[in-house]
């Protein structure tokens, strides 16, 4: 059942005034949790009950904290409350499996993970036009850099694998590893500035 914007606005005030948190848990419970389970799916991690739940919790307590800070930020001329509570529990979700697991989320689906990070910025585009831009910007070189190069700059930046773990995955020393990431930073930078006509 779709809820209207006018319900959106009671359920808020409950929360933020009257401090009421059961129709927001009564009224998007099930759409959290289908948004869990859609990014477990996404980033190819089977789906267990417990964590599902456990996630979900997550979820609210980040939408309760600091005095419903999450829910005060949340903007109806930009977007419904249905697609903020999805954002929160989608970022949720995967800064958990992070959490648990740094290296759960593998190189094929840090493309979803960076698409989602642009998504968030767009929903605050108008203050985060430039970081958008040169997000784009950084994305798109990437790619096109040489395979090795973008694997390297992948493992430590969108992976956060330590120096060691890189230089055993590539099969190469850590010094090598350290001046094969060096260098390829710099060509990054460089064809990133290029494009920005620095």
């Amino acid at each position: 059942m779709s809820i209207d914007p006018e319900q959106e606005k009671i359920i808020l005030n409950e929360c933020l005034v009257m401090r009421q948190m059961e129709g927001l848990v009564r009224e998007y419970g099930t759409l959290i949790k289908a948004t869990i389970r859609k990014t477990f799916r996404l980033v190819g991690i089977s789906i267990v009950t417990e964590d599902v739940e456990d996630v979900c919790m997550e979820v609210f307590v980040r939408l309760f904290d600091n005095n419903c800070k999450k829910l005060r930020q949340f903007n109806p001329e930009k977007l419904r409350l249905s697609g903020w509570i999805k954002l929160i529990a989608n970022q949720t979700t995967i800064d958990e499996i992070r959490r648990k697991d740094p290296h759960a989320i593998s190189r094929r689906n840090e493309r979803v993970m960076i698409e989602e990070v642009n998504h968030l910025l767009k929903y605050h585009y108008e203050e985060n036009h430039e970081m958008v831009e040169k997000l784009g910007m950084v994305i798109e070189t990437l790619e096109e850099m040489l395979p090795n190069d973008r694997m390297v700059l992948k493992m430590f930046y969108c992976e956060h694998l330590s120096l060691e773990e890189v230089s055993k995955k590539i099969g190469k020393t850590k010094k090598t590893t350290q001046t094969v990431k060096d260098r390829a930073r710099v060509r990054l930078k460089k064809r990133v500035e290029e494009r920005l006509n620095l």
